[in-house]
């Protein structure tokens, strides 16, 4: 969408829409990340037992292929009800669930050398009601739950993901 001028109720169309398929079949997914460094797209699936990673194919975005696309799975982690992510600055991601935190490497489209997912380390994130959200800086972590009050916590990145982005930069 464009950025509107002001806020308020969206009346924008949208500038173009993406059609996407699973390539076995219906999915839950609350997670759509965009790295803007590589431009690529990823789906993460809200599994029972753990998260799929699907990449968009590159010839739909950041290419202009139109048509229903088929997502193509690029890895899995051990992270039950995934509901948010977000990529970082410097590449990283990270993906919440209800009551932890992801760390994972920059992820790399299907086709690259070496593991397109890997993850980095786990932390246990504050208790909410139901913890949906998850935004990022370098430094901190912003999380946010369902409801009309639902307050925005505000935590640093946890030390042991702040040791482990150090070591790999």
């Amino acid at each position: 969408l464009r950025e509107p001028a002001r806020l308020g109720p969206l009346r924008t169309p949208p500038l173009r829409r993406i059609r996407l398929r699973y390539p076995d079949g219906a999915a839950d997914a609350e997670t759509l990340l965009v790295d803007p460094r590589s431009q690529r797209m990823f789906v993460v699936t809200k599994g029972l037992l753990r998260a799929r990673i699907l990449a968009v194919p590159a010839a739909v975005y950041p290419g202009t292929a139109s048509g229903v696309a088929t997502l193509v799975p690029v890895g899995a982690i051990g992270l039950q009800l995934a509901t948010d992510g977000t990529v970082l600055p410097s590449g990283a991601v990270l993906v919440r669930s209800y009551g932890a935190l992801m760390l994972l490497a920059p992820l790399l489209g299907p086709g690259t050398a070496g593991p397109t997912v890997r993850p980095l380390g786990t932390a246990n994130l504050p208790i909410q009601n139901q913890g949906e959200g998850v935004t990022a800086s370098a430094t901190v972590v912003y999380l946010g739950s369902e409801g009309a009050a639902a307050p925005i916590l505000r935590m640093p990145l946890p030390a042991a993901f702040v040791a482990v982005l150090g070591a790999t930069s």
